[in-house]
């Protein structure tokens, strides 16, 4: 059964009249301005998160004398040699796009287009909304959903096998 609903429409007008219409600007506060000025600039540090990933990787590896020192040394010889107590620390320098790793007497610099081939895994991964991934049979691609690039494959059932 339904229940008839009865609705004051004069109360309801009333309220409406009441309702604030435009907005109003709160009053100036220092915190809050301050709190806004520094999170207001945070596309320039864009790529800051996956610099410490970088550097952290790197003086992990250096402790631990892992696989990835002797591809390290190709591109910046001399670093395999290095313990972790020589290192003062590792930092990225955005001037000369490279990780520059400290010691007492010597800097050690690789450059951010050599990481890709030390960390195959540790490099720019485009955004995911960009892409789509398409399962074909055994093939899998992936096409940049916004341009006309072909899409490339990924890998195929068989490439997936031998591995």
């Amino acid at each position: 059964m339904e229940k008839d609903v009865e609705y004051d429409l004069e109360e309801f007008i009333r309220k409406a009249r009441g309702r604030q219409t435009e907005y109003e600007e709160p009053p100036y506060d220092e915190t809050t301005f301050r709190n806004f000025r520094r999170f207001s600039n945070l596309e320039e540090y864009h790529d800051y998160y996956q610099q410490i990933k970088v550097c952290k990787a790197i003086l992990n590896d250096i402790r631990s004398k892992s696989h990835f020192l002797s591809k390290m040394e190709k591109y910046s010889p001399g670093v395999a040699a290095l313990s972790i107590e020589d290192i003062i620390k590792v930092r990225y320098s955005a001037e000369e796009e490279s990780y520059i790793i400290y010691t007492d007497g010597t800097t050690f610099d690789i450059y951010e287009d050599d990481i890709k081939y030390i960390y195959p895994s540790i490099v720019d991964v485009p955004d995911s909304y960009e892409f789509e991934v398409v399962i074909d049979d055994s093939s899998v691609y992936v096409y940049n959903k916004f341009t006309a690039d072909q899409p490339f494959r990924v890998f195929g059932a068989a490439e997936a096998a031998e591995e």
